[in-house]
């Protein structure tokens, strides 16, 4: 009977399991955008016409890599709300604001220019930003840096 017992309460358990692993690969909520970030290479190729695709794909891993590095940028939202992006050797600063309800992202430029972006995911893994609404290729991915 207890072998019984045990089985059933496995059996109802698997499912619970295989749900956290799926939660884990997914991330879990952020309460801050705070830390460095980076542009996802693997979002921008899914967004990529078929055509661009596939002349990405018939390039050496050397060139592939070359891309990478050239396309990289790197966010890093610091304590306080200032604000580094560096793209190469070019560092543009400034200051950003998360509303209270972590669905808009605010950037100033130390140049005036303002970027106000809609919030569409804020992961633990991942960020998704855009200036509309809904999921658009446009949209800026970010991953931990």
């Amino acid at each position: 009977m207890l072998k019984w017992i045990k089985f059933l309460v496995g059996i109802m358990c698997l499912p619970l399991l295989l749900a956290s692993c799926d939660a884990a690969e997914e991330g879990t909520a952020a309460s801050s955008i705070v830390g460095a970030w980076q542009n996802s290479h693997e979002a921008e190729i899914e967004a990529m016409t078929p055509e661009d695709k596939s002349f990405y794909e018939s390039l050496s891993d050397d060139k592939k890599d070359e891309i990478r590095e050239t396309r990289r940028v790197v966010y890093n939202f610091l304590e306080g709300g200032r604000f580094e992006k560096k793209h190469g050797e070019k560092v543009d600063k400034g200051n950003w604001k998360l509303s209270a309800d972590k669905k808009k992202l605010t950037i100033t430029y130390d140049d005036g220019q303002v970027d106000e972006l809609i919030v569409k995911k804020l992961l633990s893994n991942e960020v998704r930003v855009g200036k509309q609404f809904g999921l658009h290729k446009d949209d800026i991915i970010l991953e931990p840096y």
